[in-house]
């Protein structure tokens, strides 16, 4: 992606050498902003600061400040739809901000431009269940070119094969730099690894590697070995693994965004698509997590007095998606090796586009692209 504040960081990849082919700049900016301000401040804070995906922030940091205090919040339908419109919300913007420029060289058109403002979901404002109609509309309109229900049954059926049909005949914005992108995409192999998980043992261990180990956020393992997050590790989908490509990846990505547009008929499509929770470690320690836009996203929380009226937070931990895709000896990392060290560069942000950081990224050592 571009446009990321300097203060975010970067990555720097190295396509064509072997692992560890991936060097981060990215700061403990929640560790370091977080300690010592008052807990009731600090969820506002981390949206502020990682503005990406704000809301979910703010709702992991809520939830392991809440949970540090007693015990895991109470369930809200609320936090639930809230997360929906806000990881379709994001969806959107990279399809239309950094799909282009990633896949196609270019970026989106002023007709397209105009299409992704008027958006109803981009209209933090409007009522909720009006807004929700209208989006689908807007989604089988802009985004696919055809009803919701019959995009994503022939997904789900034939993932590769409605993907090659879809982009070959359709309009749209998505379908036009998915197109561009195709042999590029489909020759990008990054072998699946296990996803990210999110049961207490799972959670209670990695609170552990973070309180050993300072630098464990920066660089998270499961079961000492690299795992992956994205939209296609949902918890709700009971056949993880399947995507092997950086095609498949953005389809996964393009396909949640058409199951969040669509009415909660079960548990594989809109608000109930997404998972969240919270845990209580310890007394004064926290940790909640909830699935957005990139993958899993974890926040644990300790704080120095949990029963004082307005406590202040001792210790403040963020894993983020980027964090495991773009891991050293990661997904990322294993498909840079395999590259050429002098390729096109397209190719790097073709890949980096499939597993979407959260900052920028440099290439070293490819060739410009010359689209």
């Amino acid at each position: 992606m571009t446009g990321a504040p300097p203060l975010g960081g970067s990555l720097v990849l190295h396509p064509g050498r072997p692992a560890p082919n991936i060097a981060s700049t990215r700061a403990a900016l929640a560790s370091r902003l977080a300690r010592g301000r008052r807990a009731r401040d600090v969820p506002e804070l981390l949206a502020t600061v990682f503005r990406l995906c704000g809301d979910a922030h703010r709702l992991a940091a809520g939830h392991a400040i809440a949970a540090a205090r007693g015990g895991p919040a109470a369930h809200d339908p609320a936090d639930g739809v809230a997360l929906q419109r806000d990881t379709l919300r994001e969806h959107l913007r990279r399809l239309w901000l950094e799909w282009p420029p990633a896949l196609a060289g270019r970026g989106a058109a002023e007709a397209d431009l105009v299409a992704l403002r008027d958006c109803p979901l981009m209209r933090r404002g409007a009522a909720a269940p009006a807004a929700a109609a209208a989006t689908r509309a807007w989604v089988e309109r802009h985004v696919v070119g055809q009803p919701a229900d019959a995009w994503l049954a022939a997904w789900c059926a034939d993932p590769a094969g409605a993907l090659d049909r879809w982009t070959a005949c359709a309009d749209t914005l998505p379908a036009r730099v998915l197109r561009a992108a195709r042999d590029v995409a489909c020759a990008l192999t990054a072998a699946p690894r296990p996803r990210v998980r999110a049961d207490a043992a799972s959670l209670q261990a990695l609170a552990s590697s973070l309180r050993a180990d300072e630098g464990f956020a920066a660089a998270p393992r499961q079961e000492g070995g690299a795992a992956e997050t994205g939209p296609w590790t949902r918890l709700a989908d009971a056949t993880p693994g399947r995507w092997d490509t950086a095609w498949l990846r953005l389809g996964a990505r393009l396909a949640e965004a058409v199951r969040l547009a669509l009415p909660d008929a079960d548990d594989m499509r809109g608000a109930r698509w997404l998972r969240h929770g919270a845990l209580a470690l310890a007394p004064g320690e926290g940790l909640a997590w909830c699935e957005m836009a990139r993958g899993l996203l974890v926040h644990r929380v300790r704080l120095e007095d949990p029963a004082a009226q307005d406590p202040v937070v001792a210790e403040c931990d963020v894993v983020a998606p980027t964090e495991w895709n773009f891991h050293p000896h990661g997904p990322v990392a294993a498909a840079l090796a395999q590259l050429p060290v002098d390729g096109d560069e397209a190719m790097v942000r073709v890949l980096a586009a499939a597993f979407d950081p959260c900052v920028a990224i440099a290439i070293h050592g490819a060739a410009p692209c010359t689209k």
